[in-house]
Order: C-alpha cells, then sequence, then structure tokens
C-alpha cells in the first residue's frame, strides 16, 4: 500500500512539472517530421498516455481484506480499507480521464 501511495505521488508531481514546462515549451517544439509542430491535442495525448503507462494498477482490494481483516479490536484496519477504497477510486477515474 505505502508503494501504491508513493508512486501515486510521484505520478502526480510528475505530471505537474510535465504540466508546467509543457506551456513553456510547446511553441518552440517541433515535429522531427518535416518541421511540423503537432498540435496540442496530440502533445496532451501523448502526455496522458505516458502518464497511463506509468501509473500503478489499482489494489485488489479482496486480498487486503483477507490479509488485514476488519475486527473490532483492530480499528487501523478500518481505516486502511476505507483509504484503500478512495485511493482505488480515485486512481480509476484519473486513469479513465486520461484514457478519455
Amino acid at each position: 500500500l505505502t508503494a501504491l501511495i508513493y508512486e501515486g505521488g510521484y505520478i502526480c508531481k510528475t505530471c505537474t512539472s510535465m504540466m508546467a514546462s509543457f506551456g513553456a515549451s510547446a511553441a518552440a517544439d517541433d515535429d522531427d517530421e518535416g518541421g511540423k509542430a503537432k498540435t496540442p491535442e496530440e502533445l496532451y495525448s501523448e502526455i496522458a498516455a505516458d502518464i497511463v503507462g506509468k501509473m500503478p494498477e489499482v489494489a485488489d482490494q479482496g486480498a487486503v481484506l483477507r490479509t488485514y481483516p476488519v475486527r473490532y479490536d483492530q480499528c487501523l484496519n478500518t481505516v486502511l480499507h476505507m483509504e484503500l477504497g478512495k485511493f482505488c477510486r480515485l486512481l480509476k477515474k484519473i486513469k479513465n480521464t486520461l484514457i478519455d
């Protein structure tokens, strides 16, 4: 889980830095094929595909539930499941948005 959260933070940081540098370099960026500049839609599609390729897979919540069962005496397991559910929904939403 920690690895998933770390990778998610890394992807957000990478996306932010790419978008910041994109604004400064988009006007000067020429395509290698005859000097034809890429359209903003092509650039956004390339960036989105790159981010989707770097995103971690959604965690198997069933496996986490079997490993860390929700019990009265283990309240942190409940928090783990709630936060993992939120994180998985966020990852799915980001992936779907980038693919569309």
